[in-house]
């Protein structure tokens, strides 16, 4: 399984990236940390701790502050992503309604733990205090669209459309197979 960022090295493409990032951010503090994180997962695809760390330190503030702000905002992602990416949600009206049972299901198939993408990469899995989508509990986040009442049976037909490359967005868009390309 792929799993969350290790520590190791960033890739040297992606460094340069970074600092020439955090360098404008350092000559315009207004901009403020929520921009700077929001370009570097833009361009990274993730936070990983390598990037928060070259944050803190060309931005000349604690790493807890980068972190804590991070870790905040549910938008932020610390792990690559799949392909298809599942946000489940663990808010009390969505848990009441069976999303615990909804993790369980997708631990399951997927052979992941929230936080893990699978091994070829097609899918990733994470846990999450809400969606705001309480209405339609128990929800799934599916690349960014909710998929309102879902049940373990419906998860599997959801989950069979993914492997078979038919689940589109309601914009009638399939994820990328890949990363962008730079332009």
């Amino acid at each position: 399984m792929r799993g969350k960022e290790s520590l190791g090295k960033m890739p040297e493409e992606s460094k340069r990236r970074l600092e020439t990032l955090l360098e404008k951010y350092k000559t315009d503090r207004s901009a403020g940390l929520l921009g700077v994180l929001q370009e570097i997962q833009e361009q990274e695809g993730c936070l990983t701790q390598e990037a928060m760390r070259e944050t803190a330190r060309i931005l000349g503030i604690p790493l807890s502050s980068v972190y804590g702000t991070a870790s905040f905002y549910p938008q932020f992602q610390f792990h690559e992503k799949g392909r298809y990416h599942f946000r489940v949600c663990r808010g009390t009206a969505c848990h009441l309604k069976g999303s615990s049972a909804l993790l369980r299901e997708l631990e399951k198939q997927l052979g992941i733990l929230p936080g893990e993408v699978t091994s070829d990469g097609l899918f990733s899995l994470d846990a999450v205090p809400c969606l705001g989508a309480c209405a339609l509990s128990p929800a799934l986040e599916l690349n960014g669209d909710i998929l309102p009442e879902v049940t373990p049976e419906k998860l599997t037909g959801i989950l069979e459309e993914c492997r078979k490359g038919e689940r589109r967005s309601p914009h009638g868009q399939q994820p990328p197979l890949s990363e962008p390309e730079e332009i």
